[in-house]
């Protein structure tokens, strides 16, 4: 879920660096408010074992940036887009259906976040300069883009928090689908991975990470003056742009991602020049960005959608007797067919230690076999994922 996904890059002889980050969500912290399961709360404790896709500490640990595959000294990297899936999450509607009683249960119905987002308004040098000079808003290297701002606004969703009359869409203080503090820590380790793999940065705890051990590696060298990055910081454009699409959970993965990257070298920066960096985000209206494919954009996309759901290789997985034994499962032990959501409603369980049901409670041990065979939480995410 949280891997990054990295495009090799072409190599030639060094010349303009650069990072592109694209994601397909300034952050705090607080503590304190009511939950049954709080979001503070990270164990993975509940089960004996946990997919892959929950990327808990110990499996977010076992994942780096890969080496080059070539022995060619002569090879050099200029360039690197990642693509970052964003961190762990809340359900991505009140309105998805789940087993019977997901929404009435207050463990995995009802859902409080500590983590907020900080908002804060341009600064009053910036709007008057741009009102002198419109020119200058598209000009983030000219324009001073609110790093003298007075103060922030943090972001809370608990003005309707008084259940059961007046309630948020997921009974507590979380957004629809928003980052929760496990997919923050994911995203940290990300921005780390994608530090050791690409910048050097000369310092004795990194002295074994990929970019230390390869030259060739290194898109960012701290340790030298490096004219290639044209007298910007390797945070600030041209040497790094970041995009996303206008979800409050891959905004703020990538904010964290950053932060995890090049959050010691912006503090360094800050207390040098008194001044708070910035890094601009470019994104779009939601609804219409070209991100994701949608069908406002393309509406050749409905056609493919239904040749891939009429295919004669979907026809025989959905008619299969697999598939018909896990609906089977769904009606019958768990009290609604929610084929649409099974990787929603399992991995945002279980991957918060939330309860799953009895019978889908066997991931990575046995279940003494029975009516519906081993494995029914394998067989469920198998099945869910084969939609797409």
């Amino acid at each position: 879920m949280e891997r990054p996904i990295h495009k090799r890059p072409a190599f030639s002889s060094p010349m303009t660096r650069s990072a592109i980050l694209l994601l397909t969500n300034l952050v705090v912290i607080t503590l304190g408010q009511n939950s049954n399961r709080p979001d503070n709360d990270l164990s993975y404790t509940r089960y004996p074992n946990y997919p892959p896709y929950c990327s808990q500490p110990e499996e977010m640990a076992k994942r780096a940036v890969p080496p080059l595959q070539s022995d060619d000294p002569d090879i050099k990297l200029i360039h690197v887009t990642s693509i970052i899936r964003h961190g762990a999450r809340t359900p991505w509607s009140h309105q998805m259906m789940c087993w019977d009683g997901y929404w009435q249960d207050d463990e995995t119905g009802v859902w409080n976040c500590d983590l907020t987002t900080m908002v804060s308004p341009p600064s009053a040098p910036f709007v008057e300069e741009v009102e002198d000079n419109p020119s200058l808003v598209d000009n983030e290297i000219d324009a001073e883009l609110g790093s003298s701002s007075m103060f922030l606004f943090e972001k809370r969703y608990d003005a309707l928090n008084h259940p059961p009359f007046l309630t948020n869409y997921l009974n507590g203080t979380c957004q629809e689908g928003q980052l929760i503090l496990r997919g923050y820590e994911q995203e940290l380790a990300n921005g780390r991975h994608l530090r050791q793999g690409y910048v050097h940065d000369g310092l004795s705890i990194n002295s074994s990470s990929l970019a230390s051990m390869d030259e060739r590696m290194r898109l960012f060298d701290l340790t030298t003056d490096d004219d290639d990055l044209g007298g910007r910081k390797p945070y600030e454009e041209p040497n790094l742009r970041y995009r996303a699409d206008d979800g409050q959970r891959t905004l703020m993965s990538g904010q964290v991602l950053l932060r995890g990257m090049w959050g010691d070298i912006i503090a360094r920066d800050s207390a040098i020049t008194g001044e708070n960096p910035v890094i601009t985000v470019h994104t779009a209206d939601y609804d219409i960005d070209v991100i994701a494919p949608r069908v406002g954009n393309c509406p050749r996309v409905a056609d493919l959608w239904e040749e891939a759901i009429q295919s004669d290789s979907y026809q025989a997985f959905i008619n299969s007797k697999e598939a018909n034994t896990l609906k089977t499962i769904m009606v019958e032990e768990l009290g609604n067919d929610f084929s649409n959501n099974v990787h929603d409603c399992l991995m945002t369980t279980m991957c918060t230690d939330r309860k799953l049901p009895e019978i889908l409670d066997d991931y990575g041990r046995s279940n003494g076999g029975g009516k519906y065979g081993e494995n029914i939480f394998q067989r469920f995410v198998d099945f869910g994922t084969y939609y797409y």
